[in-house]
């Protein structure tokens, strides 16, 4: 009789833990199921190469012409090009880097005219997530910054985007300002004001000289407004007025604290349905694991710091052909880097 006992509760723990193997696997494919939804919502774009090294100055024949002739009037002579690139040799590679803890990620607004063509890329903004320093560095490049293109030489890091698209892009910033970048994702204005919408618009505070931007939505106090989609674009994007473009790195930053700011408030629980929302307009090269990841760790993001930056500082570049050139390469790369990758 115990040996007859002892049989059945031995079946009788292999079954519960049958079933709870079976419950396992079931919650797990689940939330798998559950995240590919989510990471379907947006398109992804596997890596390519850029081919600009094999074809110099090629245009892509779906690039305006004014787009063409502005980079042709920004290019630099090849002693200039010379010169800065000397400066940027002398920089530590960034292979030799201990990025332990660091991920950072390119985000790109795209002015893009037609479905063919990649657009200008009139926001470049580098998100570090710094786990050594539980702090998220948000660094606006501007769009006339000086950038050595491979296989096109010297010009506006604007131009890298518009020629070739986020790969040209990723290996210009690379190779000249010394970071490391893992992913990108690009949004285009028709998106950003989209996914603001979605959010139920985010509040801005608008200075008294930037009013005139806003005469058709009748904003006629400097003051914080509770702004649409089209209204934060239309604050994104103002360029003449106040400090020119320098400003203007400053507000993409504003409308993104803005919107982190609202996806903090409706809460964790709300993550999803926002992802749902905002994916869709949304194209990168972030995979599955990574992107998984990112989201797991929302939580813990949500809870670091946000420290801003812009390269170059003022006073610290010259300006040739209508191209903005860092004072000294070297000090500015070794600068940013002690600040995104702090430990």
């Amino acid at each position: 009789m115990p040996n007859g006992t002892q049989k059945k509760k031995k079946k009788g723990w292999a079954v519960v833990l049958m079933v709870l193997a079976i419950l396992i696997v079931l919650l797990f494919l689940t939330v798998y199921f559950l995240f590919l939804h989510y990471y379907n919502k947006a398109t992804y774009v596997p890596d390519e190469k850029a081919d600009a090294e094999s074809h110099p100055v090629v245009y892509p024949s779906d690039i305006p012409d004014d787009v063409i002739d502005e980079i042709e009037d920004s290019t630099l002579s090849p002693d200039e090009e010379k010169r800065i690139d000397d400066q940027i040799k002398d920089v530590e590679p960034a292979d030799t880097l201990d990025l332990r803890g660091i991920y950072s990620v390119l985000l790109i607004g795209s002015d893009r005219r037609t479905p063919t063509w990649h657009g200008n890329s009139d926001v470049m903004l580098l998100v570090t997530i710094n786990d050594n320093t539980k702090t998220i560095y948000m660094t606006s490049f501007m769009r006339d910054l000086y950038a050595n293109i491979p296989g096109f030489g010297g010009n506006r890091l604007n131009s890298a985007f518009a020629l070739r698209g986020a790969p040209l892009l990723i290996d210009t910033i690379q190779q000249n300002y010394g970071v490391v970048i893992d992913n990108y994702a690009i949004v285009d204005f028709e998106g950003i004001k989209a996914i603001i919408d979605t959010l139920g618009g985010i509040d801005i505070t608008l200075k008294e000289y930037e009013l005139p931007a806003f005469k058709s939505y009748g904003f006629t106090e400097a003051k914080t407004y509770h702004m649409n989609g089209a209204q934060a674009l239309t604050y994104a994007r103002i360029r003449k007025l106040g400090y020119y473009d320098f400003e203007r790195t400053s507000r993409h930053r504003t409308v993104l604290r803005a919107m982190l700011n609202n996806v903090k408030a409706a809460g964790i629980l709300n993550l999803p349905k926002t992802v749902d929302s905002v994916l869709p307009y949304t194209t990168h090269n972030i995979g599955q694991g990574k992107m998984l990841k990112l989201m797991t760790g929302a939580v813990k993001y949500f809870k670091y710091d946000i420290v801003e930056y812009r390269v170059p500082e003022d006073k610290s570049y010259y300006e040739v052909n209508y191209v903005m050139i860092p004072n000294d390469m070297g000090q500015l790369i070794n600068g940013i880097r002690s600040r995104i990758y702090a430990r």
